[in-house]
């Protein structure tokens, strides 16, 4: 919308006005721009030489003439468009978005876990931009692409089969690197010397450190468990071992207090007996949305489970 506005001569600050304006005196009507919007973006192909024509409503004129003290339709005629738009310049509305789009794309398929991917399913309302699938299709010819009838609405009714039918998706690609915080062994070849504590017996630890579990892009087939990972308390009278769980999008963090790393649940497991050669096991097992983590006290076979959610 703010776009279109440029097109007819305003300037930046201007044309923010008239929006905002617009937008608080009707928003049934800014909706309604949007919808023709999205259905003209759908017919602008890379060939398209007509120009385009859009009705606007009666508010959003009065909007502009309270903010400009000119109509909508003088503001069109002081434009060097008047009162059509060349579709060479619409397409220039979607030039950065299918840009961005295609190169996304790209980085997606040059990551291993999606080496040997032969074809490209385009879903969402962008999918129906011959703009978009245009730039696909040349951009990445060595491959299959398929655009289903109605694309827009395959990802409402993906939701709708999922919730229906949970096994339906057996395999994810995991969007980040989890993993817990817990003290490690100090490395003064890799840890910041302002996280070394001494433990008990005189034993350098590295406190926040990210003891990862899983890897961002790493394949995940939904039900199967991760490796386990074993975890020793840092005091010998400890009868609680607490693990803050979190999440980054980077693939290798060292610390929990690295920029992008967030907390997302807390596992507690009591522990058995004395001593510092005690060891709890972790694991992390991801479902159909959830995460389960699972901590088991060796000596006991006692285990704490606690579920996060795997989508947010």
């Amino acid at each position: 919308m703010e776009k279109r506005c440029m097109l007819l001569g305003l300037t930046q600050r201007r044309r923010q006005n008239v929006i905002d304006s617009f937008k608080k005196s009707d928003m049934y009507d800014f909706n309604e721009i949007m919808k023709i919007f999205e259905v003209k973006k759908r017919s602008i192909t890379h060939e398209s030489e007509s120009n385009i024509v859009m009705r606007l409503p009666q508010s959003l004129s009065t909007a502009a003439q309270q903010e400009t003290g000119k109509s909508i339709a003088e503001l069109a005629a002081l434009s060097k468009f008047g009162k059509e738009i060349p579709a060479s310049v619409v397409r220039t509305l979607f030039q950065k978005s299918v840009s961005t789009t295609t190169d996304h794309v790209a980085e997606l398929l040059e990551a291993d876990a999606n080496k040997g991917i032969q074809a490209i399913v385009m879903v969402g309302g962008f999918s129906e931009s011959p703009l978009l699938q245009h730039a696909i299709q040349s951009r990445f010819s060595s491959l299959k692409v398929i655009i289903p009838d109605e694309a827009g609405l395959s990802i409402l009714k993906g939701a709708v089969i999922f919730g229906h039918s949970p096994n339906a998706i057996t395999q994810r690609i995991s969007k980040y690197t989890y993993g817990i915080r817990c003290k490690c062994l100090f490395n003064e070849n890799k840890h910041p010397l302002s996280n070394k504590v001494i433990g008990e017996g005189g034993v350098a630890f590295c406190k926040n450190a990210f003891a990862k579990h899983v890897e961002a892009g790493q394949s995940l087939r939904i039900g199967d468990t991760q490796a386990e990972h074993e975890y020793i308390p840092s005091r010998s009278e400890q009868t609680i071992m607490r693990f803050p769980i979190f999440a980054t999008k980077e693939k290798n963090p060292l610390l929990v207090t690295e920029s992008g790393c967030f907390e997302i649940g807390k596992l507690r497991i009591p522990i058995s007996g004395t001593g510092l050669d005690r060891k709890v096991y972790v694991q992390m097992n991801f479902g159909g949305t959830e995460i389960e983590v699972k901590g088991t006290d060796k000596a006991t076979g006692n285990a704490v489970e606690v579920k996060v959610d795997f989508l947010s």
